[in-house]
């Protein structure tokens, strides 16, 4: 179909909706009407759903209604047939590139258009634009936010989620001016959530230029700054990824060992019980004592017997308090396989003043 064929076809589908609105005087009343000729609970018919989506194609003078009356109809949808066919129908069909996307806001830096409507019909031309404007940084951002007073609750509450999402998933830093903006969208809690998130779609690399190790950071130096009950909060979410690595023993590459005990004393130091979790997680009913002896008695250096649940194991009893470990009666192999992992001054100074654990200090010193 050519250029002037499709523009026939919009302007005709724009002059349909425009008697479908005048005769009926909603969509809504429309779908009242028209309930005979729905099928499988549908809305609308779907000839009469892809015409009005025809007509929020391009822009037009009564675009803004069309595309408010298919919010007040599909807002409330998150699934189904007629839900993706509104998502996707500005998507899907490749003709409809030959054609600008409406503009939310107006190079005037006025509003035209209802955001929630907007992004319903037009996702990906909303998602562009919003990225568009964080990439402009914070003066766009708070020219954005000076709007607020001419939309509804709905656009309000859509565009505070939809930023405070981006910030979660961006790892824009503690000091943007970005952040400052936005700082009254933002949940202390999901934020730090999502950092977790971050952390663990990282290679477990333990290099102090590693990804895994600079998110690490930005985890847990702003989980410091908040108050402990949001602290607690946020790190249910390493919980989460604990108990599911335990269950699901995904494949894992790197250092995981070294980056998980890393990981658990920074979470620690924040009133976090790692071996508790774990203990949780794998239905263990011991003592943290008995925990301990059990994890070291069964222990395997061997990285191709290693699965998730001893890795994290592992980093629990690594992470453990030196004071904790020389009290629970453990084996000097065991204490001394501790302090050559760990580097612990402590468990060796205690290694040293006996005799057979003075040979496996001084064996650890040689290699052996």
């Amino acid at each position: 179909m050519h250029t002037r064929q499709i523009r026939e076809h919009l302007a005709k589908a724009q002059d349909l909706t425009e008697q479908i609105l005048g005769h009926y005087g909603s969509l809504r009343q429309a779908s009242e009407a028209l309930t005979d000729f729905c099928v499988q609970n549908q809305l609308l018919p779907e000839p009469l759903l892809r015409t009005v989506l025809y007509a929020c194609v391009r822009e037009h003078p009564l675009l803004g209604v069309f595309m408010g009356e298919v919010y007040e109809m599909y807002a409330n949808l998150s699934s189904g047939q007629e839900f993706l066919t509104v998502k996707c129908f500005m998507s899907t069909d490749r003709r409809f590139k030959e054609f600008p996307d409406p503009l939310m806001i107006g190079q005037d830096g006025v509003l035209r258009y209802e955001p929630s409507a907007y992004r319903l019909v037009h996702g990906p031309a909303f998602e562009k634009g919003l990225t568009d404007i964080f990439r402009k940084g914070a003066d766009a951002l708070e020219q954005l936010l000076s709007l607020y007073p001419d939309m509804t609750e709905a656009s309000r509450n859509m565009l505070d989620f939809q930023m405070a999402q981006k910030i979660y998933a961006s790892q824009t830093p503690d000091d943007s001016p970005i952040r400052r903006v936005l700082r009254e969208k933002l949940d202390d809690v999901k934020d730090a959530q999502a950092r977790i998130d971050l952390l663990f779609e990282s290679e477990m690399i333990n290099k102090p230029d590693s990804s895994f190790l600079q998110r690490m950071e930005f985890v847990f130096n702003f989980l410091e700054t908040l108050d402990a009950q949001k602290a607690q909060e946020a790190l249910l979410r390493l919980t989460y990824y604990i108990e599911f690595m335990v269950e699901r023993n995904p494949l894992l590459d790197g250092q995981p060992v070294e980056c998980m005990t890393k990981v658990l004393n920074r979470a620690k130091s924040l009133g976090y019980e790692p071996l508790s979790v774990l203990a949780n997680a794998m239905k263990s009913e011991r003592t943290d004592k008995d925990f301990v002896h059990h994890i070291l008695k069964n222990f395997t250096p061997s990285p191709d017997e290693e699965s998730c649940a001893s890795m994290w194991m592992v980093a629990a009893v690594l992470s453990l308090d030196d004071q904790k470990l020389l009290e629970m009666d453990l084996p000097d192999r065991h204490l001394a396989w501790i302090s050559g992992r760990t580097g612990s001054s402590n468990i060796r100074n205690h290694l040293l003043k006996k005799g057979a654990g003075r040979d496996m200090v001084m064996a650890q010193d040689l290699g052996l």
